[in-house]
């Protein structure tokens, strides 16, 4: 009888990494599609193929062939052209691979390996059946390439086996092993008996020895992704799957006479052969492993199943002891599986539950411990949870139910009302409101200023559940806005009387500039139209010259008034250190009338709006002293003291006759030295010396780079 030939099933598995040419375009737009990143030759090989599956698909059809038998063009120039196009197909996938190099090589070698062996089979053998030949050795070559290529892939897809993938993966290659032995035993069993040479046996029981390896790899790939296959995988998959099931029926029906040229078994071949070369370049991720209900026993219920229909199969059609055994040991692989499963799962579950068990914990210790005031209440605003600090600020006992108490109630009535008119109906438009509000004090107490954030809880289903509301007691901020409103009242108030102190500085400043040296020239202007007078009269010489002296006494007497208006104006304080500048003060406004003496502490050094601040509280205090002290001695004293300085002029005089510190009408010295202190942060005080006399103490503060 003819012996049965014809190449091996199998193919690669999906690329692990994209392969080269899959990267977005170079002017950085978008990426272009997956087949677009296909390269031209490429492209080309595949449609060629293509054609050539469809031309062969077609012939195969009953009544489309003009006679039975071999057309040579048809079945050997279509298949070759067809082989070709699938090895170019798969050829520049391992030149352009950028990652698993040694992979894509594999496979790109066993795809021309089997174009190289029909080639060989159609060219030289002429289809004569030679056992073993050059042909047999490229497709065994071939397989074994694919089986390498297959085992990397799963491997990389699979990196960390658990004891439940390992079972599945084993029950995977179990269940193909079975399967392929009750389906070509007899087969088998036919090629013995026929009397063929062994070298003939060993070749044609090699292809499904080499196909029963691939779909063990596919199975257990299948088993340890539960399933979960990349479009690359799956399709090179399926192509080694539609080559094992050609090899099987080929030999099949060759062995029992069935066998014919140009059916669809021609069709079927190539096309694996083309899906397992394209497979490649198909994008992929590698699929995550994502734990199933039930510990993902889908797949391995799959394969149980089919074992135990190989076992069943034995009632009505005789099973090879090799198919029973392997059906036999996958069930009970299935039955170990789901115990392990069933085990590993309580466990977990246990695990789940206390890990939970415990973050509720925290979550409930976090909430209780906060200071701020947390609640929750349903939707129609009544309250279902306070935390400790909501029911201390509301002035609710710790411990106790909360009966039908609302969100209402916990407000005062501004914020009640505040509350329905305009915060939850923003609630219902975006889920939250945030701002201020009052909280109620149930004991009495007063209201409770807090910053709130009042928000929708949803359920898993995306749905409003509860309302949630997180708030912060800002008393303290209140407290802390009135003490600034009262600081910038009392700054504006300063400021006030500042502008009033400068008003009346210039008003005194004109009233003496207009009642000193301006009454005195024109007392000037009216004597020297006497002298005029008198000179065109021929007055005397003596009486002329008095007249002159009169002249000359008043302007110098003007003149007096004019220096000490500008150094009243002037501040040598911008010029000079602060104890020269306040020896000049008392030099010109005490003079010789009143013994003076000022001390400075050694090394101080102020910047000059200390130096000027100081000297002009310090000359309006010698000023008080010259006008109302009746002093005899002043002693000035300037030292440092906490973070500041402080100038201490101290009298012999009268002192201070009581209340005579209160501001009155048109005497502002006083008030005008303190509100200068004030706003620059420091303060001035008066009061009797222990013996007699008047203290006035300044104190400011002063940077530190001051001194």
């Amino acid at each position: 009888m003819p012996q049965p030939r014809g190449p091996p099933g199998g193919g690669s598995m999906a690329q692990v990494a994209p392969a080269a040419g899959t990267a977005a375009t170079q002017d950085g737009g978008p990426a272009p599609s997956w087949w677009r990143r296909v390269p031209p030759e490429v492209r080309v090989g595949f449609v060629v193929s293509l054609a050539c599956v469809l031309v062969l698909a077609v012939a195969a059809i009953p009544g489309v062939r003009p006679r039975p038998g071999v057309i040579a063009v048809l079945d050997d120039g279509v298949q070759l052209l067809g082989y070709a196009g699938a090895a170019l197909v798969a050829v520049p996938l391992g030149f352009r691979s950028t990652t698993f190099r040694v992979l894509w090589w594999a496979v790109a070698v066993a795809v021309t390996l089997r174009c190289l062996g029909f080639a060989y089979t159609i060219l030289v053998l002429d289809r004569a059946a030679v056992y073993p030949s050059l042909a047999d050795a490229a497709w065994v070559v071939s397989g074994v390439l694919l089986v390498v290529a297959a085992v990397e892939v799963a491997r990389y897809h699979v990196p960390d086996h658990s004891r439940t993938l390992a079972l599945d993966a084993l029950l995977g290659g179990i269940t193909a092993a079975a399967v392929m032995a009750t389906a070509l035993s007899g087969t088998v069993g036919r090629l013995a008996a026929a009397g063929i040479g062994q070298d003939a046996l060993a070749v044609n029981l090699t292809y499904p020895v080499l196909d029963v390896c691939l779909l063990t790899v596919i199975a257990g790939l299948v088993g340890l992704t539960h399933g979960r296959l990349s479009a690359a995988v799956a399709t090179t998959s399926v192509g080694v799957v539609l080559l094992a099931a050609v090899d099987a029926t080929f030999l099949f029906q060759a062995t029992h006479g069935g066998f014919g040229p140009g059916s669809v078994l021609t069709a079927a071949s190539l096309l694996g052969t083309l899906l397992v070369a394209f497979g490649g370049w198909l994008p992929l991720e590698r699929p995550p492993l994502r734990r199933e209900v039930f510990g993902g026993l889908t797949t391995p219920v799959l394969l149980a199943l089919v074992c135990l229909g190989v076992l069943t199969l034995d009632a009505v059609h005789p099973v090879p002891p090799l198919g029973i055994a392997f059906g036999s040991v996958g069930v009970l692989v299935a039955i170990l599986r789901a115990g392990i499963t069933y085990t590993g799962d309580r466990r977990q579950s246990v695990e789940v539950i206390a890990e939970k068990d415990e973050q509720i914990g925290r979550y409930q210790a976090l909430i209780e411990a906060s200071s701020d005031y947390i609640a929750i209440g349903t939707l129609q605003g009544k309250v279902i949870y306070l935390n400790p600090a909501a029911r201390r600020m509301n002035g609710i006992p710790a411990e106790g139910p909360l009966g039908d108490l609302t969100i209402g109630q916990m407000l005062t009535d501004e914020a009640a009302r505040h509350q329905r008119e305009v915060e939850s109906p923003q609630i219902l438009a975006t889920g939250s409101w945030r701002g201020e509000s009052t909280l109620r004090n149930f004991t009495g107490g007063p209201p409770v200023p807090v910053y709130k954030n009042t928000f929708i809880i949803r359920d898993d289903a995306g749905e409003a559940w509860l309302l949630g509301t997180i708030q912060r007691d800002i008393s303290e901020l209140h407290a802390a806005r009135t003490e600034l409103q009262r600081l910038a009242d009392e700054r504006q108030e300063l400021l006030r009387h500042l502008v009033d102190a400068q008003e009346a500085e210039r008003s005194r400043i004109a009233a003496d500039v207009h009642d000193d040296p301006v009454q005195v020239m024109a007392a000037v202007d009216l004597q020297l139209g006497l002298v005029q007078r008198q000179l065109d009269a021929g007055a005397d010489a003596a009486a002329t010259r008095s007249l002159l002296e009169q002249m000359r006494v008043t302007v110098s007497e003007a003149n007096d008034r004019l220096r000490y208006l500008l150094f009243d104006l002037d501040s040598p304080a911008q010029r000079e250190d602060v104890e020269t500048a306040l020896g000049e003060a008392a030099a010109y406004v005490l003079g010789d009338a009143v013994r003076w003496d000022v001390r400075c502490e050694d090394g101080l050094d102020l910047d000059e709006t200390a130096r000027v601040l100081v000297y002009r509280i310090a000359k309006e205090a010698m000023v008080n002293v010259r006008k109302h002290a009746q002093a005899t001695r002043v002693r000035i004293d300037v030292r440092r003291l906490q973070d500041g300085v402080e100038v201490v002029v101290a009298d012999d005089g009268v002192g201070l006759p009581l209340g005579d510190v209160v501001p009155r009408p048109g005497h502002r010295g006083i008030s005008d030295m303190r509100d200068r202190a004030a706003i620059a942060g420091g303060s001035v005080t008066l009061r009797n010396g222990d013996e007699r006399g008047t203290v006035m103490r300044l104190w400011i503060p002063v940077s530190a780079n001051s001194d």
